[in-house]
């Protein structure tokens, strides 16, 4: 897969080998980091879902994650705004791409990743109806529904993934995310 995504601002990256020699390309399941790179995406996704209460949280560098902190305040805005009719869910999976892992010269590695998420919205009563907002009706086509609406975002991520031992964490380099699928729910 491509990945193309701008980076955070005032990111430093890690030191990789020059394009004459190249860096070296390691495999998704490499264990000589501080966590592998073939988890990197089901871990991440633990994070947006259960914040400091994910058993990954231990692992990342969430001070300065622009992108956390944005999907975090957006789940509880949703769920804040919600009708008493409906409820939502959110769960999260390792994107259809194997992590991209490029080895760095302090021994750590530069990982893309790509996370879906998906949120579900239903009714929770019989005979109510869901209204998509914005985006999802847009692309989904629904302006009403009594059977509930599914949407998935894409997420592609690169991350610094430190060498297993290190006291460093991983951190989010950047990111580029977007609506890719909206449906009613069958």
């Amino acid at each position: 897969g491509d990945y193309a995504m701008p980076l955070e601002a005032k990111i430093e990256l890690p030191h990789v080998a020059p394009a004459s020699l190249g860096a070296p390309r390691l495999l998704p399941d490499y264990k000589f980091l501080v966590l592998p790179p073939s988890e990197l995406a089901v871990g991440y996704g633990d994070l947006l879902l259960k914040g400091e209460t994910s058993e990954y949280n231990k692992y990342f560098d969430t001070a300065e994650d622009k992108l956390l902190a944005a999907i975090t305040a957006s789940k509880a805005k949703q769920k804040a705004d919600l009708p008493a009719t409906a409820k939502i869910t959110f769960t999260s999976a390792a994107g259809p791409a194997d992590p991209i892992v490029f080895g760095t010269n302090d021994s750590g590695a530069i990982v893309a990743v790509y996370v879906s998420q998906i949120e579900s919205v239903v009714p929770s009563e019989a005979g109510a109806s869901i209204n998509p907002e914005a985006s999802v009706k847009s692309l989904s086509g629904i302006t009403s529904t009594t059977k509930g609406v599914t949407a998935t975002y894409g997420d592609q991520l690169l991350f610094y993934v430190p060498k297993i031992g290190s006291k460093e964490k991983i951190l989010l380099l950047g990111y580029a995310d977007g609506l890719i699928s909206a449906k009613e729910k069958r």
